[in-house]
């Protein structure tokens, strides 16, 4: 048992660094974007004449900014419909600049403000309202910070990602407004707390990234109104023992991701109840006995009823306490 617990610290600093290394060292968007073949303009110097870009553009990155991004330095863009922007010096951003773009759908940031912590305001993310995608990103040496009425103003957002963020109580007071969305992200975000009716602000949601935060216990009936929910990522956090009655309503759940916390206990029956359509469940690097880990693995497919895809060992590359040390 010490010898897991041990390595599940270790697993944890490793999978930090890692993340923390390539996202302040990259200097383009291949992190977040590894999919996009959007076209990209790179180093600018932001001024507050607007930016200029090839009118048959819909999509585009712009890579390398910096400067003060101005409320008047995407208002020309009258086509992108999609825009990413990768920072490396941001210095300020003015009320309305985000969305200054009149056609703008999908918007994703990742930067680092050399001057002061960003506060992401409502006034930020003036005229954001036909917003369908958000990503605001940093990296956690420089976090964000939130103003509680900053989201309020988004209606149709249908995807959220906050990342570096210091939030550290997730309160349902920055999160008005949100009906329609349907996958939300916070990941590195400091939180420790979360409010108990959290999610009921979300009846659409189907994927729910909680990953890289500090809670150590769920609110009870945490997940009562989640009957959409289909995928849900826990990982590194820092749960302990749960009653597994905290997974009440996921009817739908099809992915289940729990590694890399504190639980030492498993309940193949509640999980069997609470999430009958389960097809996937990880959870390495939590300090459960090798004998005990195959065991409630076994026990949860017979209770399904049908074969699904259950990872409890040590991720490749590192020892496997079944074979190694047990």
């Amino acid at each position: 048992m010490q010898v897991i617990s041990v390595l599940v610290k270790l697993y944890k600093m490793f999978q930090k660094s890692t993340y923390l290394f390539l996202m302040i060292i990259n200097s383009g968007l291949s992190i977040l974007w590894d999919e996009s073949n959007f076209p990209k303009i790179s180093d600018i110097e932001l001024t507050k004449e607007p930016l200029q870009i090839n009118e048959t553009y819909t999509q585009v990155k712009l890579d390398n900014v910096n400067g003060t991004l101005y409320a008047t330095s995407l208002s020309k863009l009258s086509k992108i419909t999609d825009l990413q922007i990768y920072t490396n010096g941001l210095e300020d951003v003015e009320d309305g600049a985000f969305c200054s773009s009149p056609s703008l759908k999908n918007f994703e940031i990742l930067f680092y403000t050399k001057e002061k912590p960003l506060t992401i305001t409502k006034n930020i993310l003036k005229n954001c309202d036909k917003l369908e995608k958000l990503e605001i990103v940093t990296n956690t040496d420089n976090m964000l910070l939130l103003a509680q009425d900053a989201l309020e103003n988004l209606p149709k957002l249908k995807q959220l990602q906050l990342m570096g963020f210091n939030l550290t109580q997730l309160s349902t007071n920055y999160f008005q407004n949100l009906n329609l969305l349907e996958t939300l992200t916070i990941r590195s975000c400091n939180v420790e707390k979360i409010d108990p009716n959290f999610l009921d602000n979300f009846p659409n949601l189907k994927k729910f990234e909680f990953s890289w935060n500090h809670i150590t216990q769920l609110p009870p009936n945490f997940f009562k109104k989640s009957s959409k929910l289909e995928n849900l990522y826990l990982d590194r956090n820092n749960l302990t023992d749960l009653s597994w009655d905290e997974f009440d309503g996921l009817t739908s759940l099809k992915y289940l991701d729990i590694s890399a916390n504190q639980i030492s206990s498993f309940n193949a029956e509640k999980i069997a109840k609470y999430l009958p359509n389960l097809t996937g469940l990880y959870f390495t690097f939590n300090p459960l006995e090798c004998n005990k880990r195959e065991a409630f693995a076994n026990e949860l497919i017979k209770k399904l009823n049908r074969t699904i895809e259950i990872r409890h060992k040590f991720d490749p590359g590192f020892f496997d306490s079944c074979e190694v040390f047990e």
